[in-house]
């Protein structure tokens, strides 16, 4: 297995070619978790336009 960013950049590569990318909207439930707590406050996330979809 290479280890050098040349080879970790091919295996990623290699792996990724045909995978699907997925879009995840609106906050983790560790982020939800820690806003009800009140330990940590951020704007809540905005509407992002989606991607057009290719090749389906």
């Amino acid at each position: 297995m290479e280890t050098t960013n040349a080879g970790i950049n091919r295996q990623l590569n290699r792996l990724l070619h045909y995978s699907t990318t997925v879009n995840i909207r609106g906050d983790s439930y560790r982020l939800k978790d820690i806003k009800r707590a009140g330990v940590f406050s951020m704007p809540t996330s905005t509407l992002v336009t989606p991607a057009p979809q290719v090749g389906i």
